[in-house]
């Protein structure tokens, strides 16, 4: 019992792998800026990577935003793309510093598989002093 354990375990560890190892590095957005508004929320924007520059131009798009760590929301477009959000301001605090990220994926409809993901782009805000505005 024990080996057929062992080797349903390395199986499952090859099969990660090679799933792992199959997708590619997706081009990632650039120029992320953060902009704090009048009620307290964080717009972020972008700029895209070129489409020709995306593993399959049949795949649908996945944008994933992050406060630090934390992902605080995703829009998934069948077509075209995005080049701003708006995070809430119950993500936030008086008086801090955020850490914020932007992710691209790309999936396929026709496979659902994921043929390429981005390395995630961070920018900071501004101390957010809510007594100042």
């Amino acid at each position: 019992m024990k080996k057929r354990i062992t080797k349903l375990f390395l199986a499952l560890f090859a099969l990660v792998m090679s799933v792992n190892l199959a997708m590619a590095q997706c081009p990632p957005i650039t120029n992320l800026r953060a902009t704090v508004n009048s009620d307290y929320s964080v717009t972020l924007n972008w700029t895209n990577p070129p489409p020709s520059s995306w593993e399959d131009a049949t795949t649908h798009l996945e944008y994933i935003f992050y406060v630090g760590t934390t992902n605080v929301g995703s829009l998934d477009l069948t077509n075209g793309t995005i080049t701003t959000y708006t995070i809430s301001n119950t993500h936030f605090t008086l008086g801090n510093i955020y850490r914020l990220g932007v992710r691209l994926y790309q999936w396929s409809e026709t496979s659902y598989y994921y043929p390429c993901i981005a390395d995630t782009i961070f920018t900071t805000t501004d101390r957010l002093n809510f007594s100042k505005k």
